[in-house]
């Protein structure tokens, strides 16, 4: 379901000028001409803000509504996330591969069936499926904040955290036993998530066809990945999360810009590598 911050409305009274002042003081009219009005430009909302930014990411979707689907999904960040790794140079792409759309180089995965999203950190770039904007969004976004924070994930209590999480089995799901970095983004996208709103996106993935799942696995996969649910099942994992979002995205300890490759780029990046008998592995 779309995210949205209410808007409040803000009444100011008139601002008077001298001469208006000096009529009040003498006892005259204070009738207020549009001339000795001054009302100050309204700030944007943080709504706004946040569609600015997630748009000025989007390089590539198939049209408007894909463009707000996503917009919707990531303004479950906060402003600050979104602007950090705008500033860090990822860009995301929409793919319709039922409408002719076909895989790029740089994310292979999505040639899955059963891969809804994917992130390449060499390039910068995060892919995702239109079938569905929903967790896999969430998911493959942390790992570009990830990357914009100089591989959070990659700190002692991270992956301490995941180590306890992946061997006592309280994980929001089992891809998070992966490796601290998977861990990272499953338990951000879950911490994400508000609990009355969990089988509202459960619906909406089994009607965009559960990535080719069964529906009962799909959403036994899917069953813990709120907020709420994370805090009963992970502890550790909800409070680091809770302070990568509340506090450490101030911190201002960033990665430097990685501007996101382009086809050609990639291709030339490869080349380089396989020259240098090194794999650029997506």
């Amino acid at each position: 379901m779309p995210y949205t911050v209410p808007v409040m409305e803000v009444r100011m009274a008139p601002f008077l000028t001298a001469a208006a002042a000096t009529a009040r003081m003498a006892g005259a009219s204070t009738e207020v001409t549009p001339t000795d009005t001054f009302v100050p430009s309204a700030p944007p909302s943080d709504a706004t803000e946040k569609s600015r930014v997630i748009r000025e990411m989007i390089r590539k979707a198939p049209g408007e509504q894909a463009r707000q689907s996503v917009v919707d999904a990531l303004s479950a960040y906060p402003l600050k996330a979104l602007e950090i790794v705008n500033a860090y140079g990822t860009k995301i792409e929409v793919f319709d591969f039922q409408n002719g759309d076909t895989v790029p180089e740089y994310l292979p995965t999505l040639a899955y069936g059963n891969v809804m999203g994917a992130y390449n950190t060499k390039a910068n770039v995060l892919g995702l499926d239109v079938r569905d904007a929903n967790f896999p969004l969430l998911h493959e976004f942390a790992h570009a904040l990830d990357a914009a924070l100089n591989e959070e994930s990659a700190t002692p209590e991270w992956k301490g955290a995941h180590s306890l999480a992946a061997n006592t089995n309280r994980v929001v799901r089992d891809y998070a036993k992966q490796d601290p970095s998977e861990y990272l983004a499953e338990v951000t996208t879950a911490y994400l998530v508000p609990d009355d709103a969990l089988y509202g996106r459960i619906e909406a993935g089994l009607a965009s066809g559960a990535h080719g799942m069964d529906e009962r696995d799909y959403m036994r996969m899917y069953q813990s990945m709120s907020k709420e649910r994370l805090e009963r099942l992970d502890p550790d994992g909800h409070a680091l999360v809770a302070d990568l979002l509340e506090q450490r995205i101030y911190e201002g300890n960033l990665a430097n810009p990685q501007p996101a490759m382009t086809a050609e780029q990639w291709i030339a990046f490869t080349e380089a590598q396989h020259a240098k008998g090194e794999l650029a592995l997506p």
